[in-house]
């Protein structure tokens, strides 16, 4: 055979191969759209309906209907609703497979004028209006004999808590007498008149907090007066948030509640940061934070709760908005604690990723016996109580002071055990004892019982974990923190049912570079250390020069600088120069280890999976070679 056609037999198989590879791979691509064929390579599985989902689909009694609600239009529906829609209908999916013959997902395409627009409305799934004017629809209805829920508008901004929203519908349907939380509080939290006798003036608050909001999606949740002089026996669980100025009367009722079985959350503040917020004085002004405690019931448990102290941790400090126009800044009294400062190996805290602790206190002493104390949050070890003016100092007159104490102090606690009476003499002065008989007046806990203690009320105010948006004319709530899943989780492992913990906080993805800030930590440290010692210059040389202007004789020449004080004040402009070069140099170096960590990292990242593929290419190639040659 010639050498021309040795080449055109191999042009034609090349091109035949190419064009048989084209074929096989269209054909591969059509047959896949129609499976549900995927590999979920994530760190924490986000897209594979977690165990928690499973738990509560195998439970299931009764059928579930699933009815999704989506317009099908290619020019109505935005590119990236269309794109979302096929991502919510992939996890649907997942649903109809875990569920079998329990769980059946129906899609309707909601047109202008038809039967499943009416079906749409029939379920409070809400039409969302375009500039065009047209209407666009993209909700979930969840059905089980007769009661329907609906997430009447899935918003792209909330994917990340999707299966744990649809999970809790399912979960409401399936099961729909619900639980009843007591919520007590000194706040507006229930978003209705601010609580009577406890100094704050009558006025109305717009909404509720959205944790109040959160519980009432899975719970029967009841206000309880923050004066009552009895929990009643239907309360599941009672959340006391920032407690300030309780009476004894109010404590004792919540005494005689956990010794016959209670459960509770309660949330105490050294000083409420937000309190300023919802209270005045009667000259109208913004009271003075206040503290809250249940002493009389943290001293029968043996927990420690000091109102007068304020946790600083230097390693778990966040950044502040500063007031008055001036640049953000760190604070030390307010805490981001990532997964180091979390008890993983608690339900309650397994999921969490990370919480927000503003101006908190901390628990200590040793528990009572028949007590057993599980720290579920803490702090690091570069932590120290300090006084509550100071912990409101800027940073670096914070840091001038601090001295470790090299020990974590617990942020939040849970008590397990057979309880005893705070009040041993009977109930306070006040209380008619003769009413009570033995199984009203109880001086210890018939059976085991819980409570969880968190040391700061401020960390479950909006603002600490959620932000506000507006998509489409509605207010989505964009989740930043765990501080509200903690309060979630421990409500629902108290009341006893602890399917969605496992779910929920897959929504808050938190990755820092923990080596790069614990880098940045110990530079940052050398750097307050410069600015510290420069600062004390600076005021030793204004205190020389004002001394020696007072000790003129002449006083008509106070505002002429003698010769002595232009030495000093030309030494202290030589000093000040030499430490602004030295802090330069340490930006610089600072930044320099930063800057070469980081480039490390994504070299890793971005070349470890081309670097694989060549390696394995290179052996793949040597030994054919090998085999062919025989050698």
């Amino acid at each position: 055979m010639s050498k021309n056609s040795k080449n055109i037999q191999t042009l034609l198989f090349s091109a035949t191969g190419i064009v048989v590879m084209a074929v096989l791979m269209i054909a591969i691509n059509v047959i896949t759209s129609h499976l549900h064929l995927r590999k979920d390579l994530t760190e924490d599985k986000l897209y594979t309906l977690s165990d928690g989902s499973k738990q509560i689909i195998g439970k299931l009694k009764s059928p579930v209907t699933l009815r999704f609600y989506c317009t099908r239009s290619q020019t109505e529906m935005p590119i990236y609703l269309k794109s979302y829609a096929k991502r919510i209908e992939d996890l649907l999916k997942e649903y109809e497979i875990a569920g079998g013959s329990k769980l059946k997902i129906e899609k309707y395409d909601p047109s202008p004028d038809s039967d499943a627009e009416d079906a749409a409305a029939l379920d409070g799934i809400d039409g969302q209006t375009l500039q065009t004017g047209e209407k666009i629809y993209l909700g979930l209805a969840v059905n089980c004999i007769d009661e329907t829920l609906s997430i009447p508008f899935l918003s792209p901004n909330t994917e990340s808590t999707l299966e744990y929203d649809i999970t809790r519908l399912i979960l409401r349907v399936a099961n729909p007498s619900q639980i009843v939380i007591g919520v007590m509080s000194t706040l507006p939290v229930m978003g209705d008149k601010l609580p009577p006798n406890v100094g704050y003036p009558q006025r109305q608050v717009p909404a509720p907090w959205v944790f109040v909001s959160e519980l009432k999606k899975d719970f029967n949740v009841r206000e309880i007066q923050i004066d009552a002089d009895k929990i009643p026996e239907d309360i599941s669980v009672l959340v006391v948030v920032h407690p300030k100025g309780v009476s004894d009367k109010t404590q004792f009722a919540i005494d005689q509640y956990i010794l016959k079985g209670g459960k509770m959350v309660a949330f105490v503040d050294p000083m409420s940061a937000i309190e300023s917020q919802f209270s005045k004085s009667d000259s109208g002004r913004p009271t003075p934070p206040g503290s809250s405690t249940l002493k009389f019931l943290f001293d029968a448990w043996g927990v420690e709760f000091d109102t007068q102290k304020i946790i600083i941790d230097m390693k778990n400090s966040t950044e502040v908005g500063a007031q008055g126009g001036r640049q953000r800044q760190t604070s030390p009294s307010v805490l981001s604690l990532d997964s180091r400062s979390l008890n993983v190996g608690d339900i309650i805290a397994s999921s969490l990723d990370k919480v927000i602790f503003a101006y908190s206190g901390a628990f200590t002493g040793e528990v009572e016996d028949g007590l057993t104390k599980t720290v579920l949050v803490h702090t690091s070890k570069q932590s120290q109580l300090v006084e509550s003016y100071k912990a409101q100092l800027p940073e670096k007159a914070i840091a001038k002071d601090f001295k470790p104490e090299d020990k974590e102090y617990a942020l939040a606690i849970r008590l397990v055990g057979n309880f005893k009476t705070a009040f041993e003499n009977g109930p306070p002065a006040g209380d008619d004892e003769s009413k009570l008989d033995d199984s009203e007046y109880l001086k210890e806990s018939t059976d085991s019982g819980a409570v969880i203690l968190v040391a700061d009320a401020d960390m479950i105010y909006d603002d600490f974990w959620v932000r506000k948006t507006s998509f489409f004319g509605q207010t989505i709530h964009q989740v930043f923190s765990d501080n509200n899943n903690l309060l979630q989780n421990s409500a629902e492992q108290l009341s006893g049912d602890s399917s969605l913990i496992s779910i929920r906080s897959r929504g808050v993805t938190n990755r820092p570079f923990l080596v790069v800030k614990d880098m940045q930590l110990e530079a940052e440290k050398k750097y307050k250390k410069e600015i510290s010692d420069l600062e004390e210059e600076l005021s030793e040389a204004q205190q020389k020069i004002g001394e020696l202007n007072r000790t003129k004789k002449d006083q008509s020449q106070r505002f002429i600088m003698s010769k002595e004080q232009a030495r000093e004040l030309e030494k202290f402009q030589e000093k000040k120069v030499e430490v602004n070069k030295r802090l330069k140099e340490l930006r610089k170096q600072l930044r320099k280890d930063v800057d070469s960590l980081e480039i490390r990292l994504k070299l890793i990242n971005i070349a470890s999976v081309p670097a694989g593929v060549c390696v394995f290419g290179l052996m793949f190639a040597f030994i054919r070679k090998k085999r062919m040659t025989g050698k």
